[in-house]
């Protein structure tokens, strides 16, 4: 089963992990090429809204002996707060999925405008005299959009650092980009059961991320399951034992695939561990999530 260590065995995976297609600040491939330093066997790619780093760190992993498996992370907004899903093995080919998650990336685009069109106003109303103003172009080459990436709210606060307005990413969404916060702004998001079908539909398996951050998850649960879900990540970034232990056998209680990862989004950013292989998830689990493939027919 799944072990929790801070060592790396040959056989640990990570299957959480985002690049500079979306959130991240390393490539596709400079992502491989750390994986394969630490030994890691295999690897997913999760982007928000994103598949555009797959080919990339495929590539890459042919070269050095990494095994890539296609993988993508979508928001939804549940009857209580939002979720984050998880879809593994989906068809990167399937040009109905591909065109679902350019709709997904034009509504972060338009987000994306509003978030700087208020973050700029803040700004003037904070400062006196000439104020340093963030410029949409500088966001939207940070989020590579231009080559499928997927803006967020973190290329907003790169962009605040490098006009010197914030000191760090940590220091934007602090002061500005917030919840309830000046570029605090919502999109149209879907519904759980929408991405759970998106993803099946691709031939993928949904899994629910990091699920303490969804509120009242096993209450919440039942329904995801319903409508297709077919695992949950216990083993997270900055889960302890004890936590994971316990979510391992919420998940084998309801049925579901466990799997695990760091949510490493580049070195020195606190999302998930911070690291990538840590905590430690062995390569087990891979054999139940490829069983898990969705069979639905288009």
């Amino acid at each position: 089963m799944t072990e929790v260590s801070q060592g790396r065995p040959f056989g640990q995976i990570d299957l959480h992990l985002h690049s500079t297609a979306s959130d991240g600040t390393l490539a596709p491939h400079a992502i491989v090429e750390r994986a394969a330093a630490i030994g890691l066997q295999t690897i997913a790619i999760t982007d928000h809204d994103s598949i555009g780093g797959v080919a990339e760190a495929q590539a890459t992993g042919k070269t050095l002996g990494v095994e890539i498996l296609t993988g993508v992370e979508l928001s939804a907004d549940a009857p209580v707060g939002d979720c984050h899903i998880l879809g593994y093995h989906v068809r990167v080919d399937d040009q109905v999925f591909t065109t679902w998650l350019e709709t997904r990336r034009t509504a972060r685009i338009e987000r994306g405008q509003e978030i700087v069109r208020r973050v700029n106003a803040e700004l003037r109303r904070r400062g006196s005299g000439t104020v340093t103003q963030l410029w949409w172009d500088d966001v939207a080459k940070r989020a590579n959009i231009a080559e499928g990436g997927a803006v967020g709210r973190p290329h907003v606060a790169d962009a605040l650092v490098a006009i010197g307005a914030v000191a760090s990413r940590d220091d934007a969404f602090a002061t500005l980009l917030g919840n309830g916060m000046a570029g605090d702004v919502n999109y149209d998001r879907v519904k759980p059961n929408e991405v759970i079908d998106t993803i099946r539909r691709a031939g993928g398996v949904a899994v629910l991320a990091h699920p303490t951050y969804f509120p009242d998850f096993e209450r919440q649960l039942p329904s995801l399951i319903e409508a297709g879900l077919g695992g949950l990540e216990c083993v997270y970034g900055d889960y302890p034992p004890h936590q994971i232990q316990q979510l391992c056998k919420v998940a084998i209680a309801h049925g579901l695939v466990i799997t695990g990862g760091s949510d490493f989004h580049g070195p020195g950013l606190k999302a998930g561990s911070g690291e990538i292989g840590v905590p430690a998830v062995t390569a087990d689990l891979l054999e139940p999530l490829l069983a898990r493939r969705s069979t639905i027919s288009r």
